[in-house]
């Protein structure tokens, strides 16, 4: 029979062979082909460029991206303070925070800012929406071994910790409230 098509995709040095090249035939290299120009035609469709724009364009996005990110970090910590001056400056003993989506730096914000107070406040940061979230709990190491279960408990989730932090997975992170009350409970009864 007669090949139509040979594709040669690669070529490897592999120790005790000269060279081995790797191909398509047939069949196979019309449809990698066809695949090839698909991949560039929709490329060229979301980008909104030719070919040879290609790699400037998704450099750009890929900057862009990056100091967005860096913007965003900057806001979560901005928001992360003045949050915690809102509900922490009172004299409620425990305090909940719950927000849809928070990266790293918003916790560790509250966390940074709970300790510099002096405070011995048990602070409660759930963050997701039903079905899959996460939470912490800050606050003096005393209370957290009594705190942080009944808490993770509350909000259907598991977690552990040591230190001023208490961390996990929360099924339903959107019950702050339970787990703020649950929390005074639990304060209440040690």
């Amino acid at each position: 029979s007669e090949l139509q098509l040979v594709r040669f995709v690669a070529l490897s040095q592999e120790r005790g062979v000269q060279a081995r090249v790797h191909f398509l035939a047939g069949q196979r290299a019309l449809r990698y082909g066809r695949s090839l120009v698909e991949h560039a035609d929709g490329m060229k469709a979301l980008l909104s460029c030719g070919l040879e724009e290609q790699h400037a364009s998704v450099s750009k996005l890929l900057a862009r991206e990056k100091t967005l990110g860096r913007h965003v970090r900057a806001l979560e910590i901005e928001v992360a303070s003045r949050l915690f001056e809102m509900e922490c400056g009172g004299v409620e003993p425990v305090v909940g925070v719950m927000r849809v989506k928070a990266g790293p730096e918003f916790v560790n914000t509250l966390a940074s800012r709970l300790e510099a107070s002096g405070t011995r406040k048990v602070l409660i940061v759930a963050i997701g929406e039903p079905g899959e979230g996460s939470f912490c709990v800050l606050g003096p190491e005393e209370h957290l071994t009594v705190v942080g279960p009944a808490v993770c408990s509350a909000l259907e989730g598991r977690g552990g910790g040591r230190g001023r932090r208490f961390q996990g997975r929360a099924k339903r992170p959107d019950l702050i409230d339970r787990a703020v009350e649950a929390a005074r409970e639990a304060l209440g009864s040690s």
